[in-house]
């Protein structure tokens, strides 16, 4: 029998856990790892996890424990469910009990702040003889929890990683009638999409908090998709991965009030506290802003949403309206909304060249210079 682990007993992992647990109640031992001994005895005695998935009966299949040892030793699989920020801290505890041919799958959606690494650059640094090319995957997508918990509820996902044979039998473990995986190659472009998507929802939200129509969605989502396009190809990620359902499809759904990053932005366009919007929480997209404001800095990238979203949370420097009529003129400069045939060639060919600097003075250009031969 199978052993397939979930570190971390959030609202998302354990919907997940659920659904796994549900499809393989007869082949595997499904079990959640959770700090909070509240919440691990409420999911093993009355198959509920009221602090995250409120309302939701789990399945009788599902165990947990907080007991990290018992949880990882011997794991086939192990599902990374907590923030990206908590990831390296967490592969460090387990890796000194994980054995070398496990699946490691990549449940978070963000990018290291001090690194700009992403999640399985991350998983892969830290886990002593495993190789992250074969072992290390993420499974990201348009999917909010409150519907992977729900079996009349359906949701579509892709798993990208290297090699196709693994891929292929991960996708087969977790595959459903109502939880669609489609496998992908492109893990840089499933990540990345996956981590921005958050960073624009909070922007979407601003705006709708700032008194935007109802139409504002129509505008707003295609010129993020722009914005995301230069960034996803610098990574070397392909172009379609950002039109799947891990970059389009999760950007479309997290601009909704079922989304917690939009939630915090439009919250933060009202009352103008950061932590008022929080409200405790974690809020994925604020961290990664912050990760992708200096890389679109460091390599002088026309990016206005990711700029003027960074001077209204972190700079306290622009009023919500004033950085929306900004990015939007900014966008405007660009004149084309189809890209050329020549600029999709270079753009392909040269992806860390061929992108719309921000700045094109003889200072900026000078600073790239000199950045680009620096290391």
């Amino acid at each position: 029998m199978k052993k397939i682990v979930f570190i971390g007993a959030g609202s998302y992992g354990t919907a997940v856990a659920n659904h796994v647990a549900e499809k393989h109640k007869d082949s595997a031992h499904v079990l959640i790892y959770g700090r909070d001994k509240k919440t691990v005895d409420e999911i093993n005695l009355n198959h509920r996890n009221t602090k995250y998935l409120s309302g939701h009966q789990l399945s009788r299949h599902l165990k947990s424990t907080s007991d990290l040892d018992e949880a990882v030793t011997v794991a086939d699989y192990i599902f990374m469910g907590i923030p990206a920020q908590h990831v390296r801290k967490m592969t460090s505890q387990i890796r000194n009990y994980v054995i070398t041919d496990v699946e490691v799958i990549n449940l978070a959606k963000g990018v290291e702040v001090d690194s700009l690494k992403r999640m399985s650059e991350v998983i892969g640094e830290e886990l002593n003889g495993i190789k992250p090319s074969y072992n290390i995957m993420t499974l990201s997508g348009p999917s909010f929890a409150k519907d992977v918990v729900d079996p009349k509820k359906s949701v579509v996902l892709s798993l990208g990683g290297k090699r196709k044979r693994r891929l292929e039998k991960t996708r087969e473990m977790l595959h459903s009638n109502s939880f669609r995986v489609f496998a992908c190659k492109d893990i840089v472009g499933v990540e990345i999409g996956g981590a921005l998507k958050n960073v624009y929802a909070i922007m979407a939200g601003i705006m709708k908090g700032a008194g935007e129509g109802d139409s504002y969605l129509g505008e707003y989502i295609p010129r993020a998709l722009v914005e995301m396009d230069s960034i996803v190809r610098y990574f070397s990620a392909r172009r379609d991965t950002t039109r799947g359902v891990s970059s389009l499809g999760d950007l479309i759904i997290t601009c909704s009030e079922s989304s917690r990053n939009f939630r915090f932005g439009e919250a933060f366009a009202r009352t103008g506290s950061i932590e008022e919007a929080m409200s405790g929480k974690t809020i994925e997209g604020y961290h990664t802003l912050e990760a992708m404001y200096k890389f679109v800095e460091s390599k002088n990238m026309f990016a206005p949403i990711i700029r003027e979203l960074h001077g209204i949370l972190y700079e306290s420097s622009k009023d919500p309206k004033d950085a929306i009529t900004s990015f939007r003129q900014a966008d405007s400069r660009r004149t084309w909304e189809n890209i050329r045939f020549f600029s999709k060639v270079l753009g392909k060919v040269l992806p860390k060249f061929w992108y719309r600097r921000h700045d094109f003075s003889f200072d900026g250009m000078k600073r790239e210079f000199f950045s680009a031969f620096s290391g």
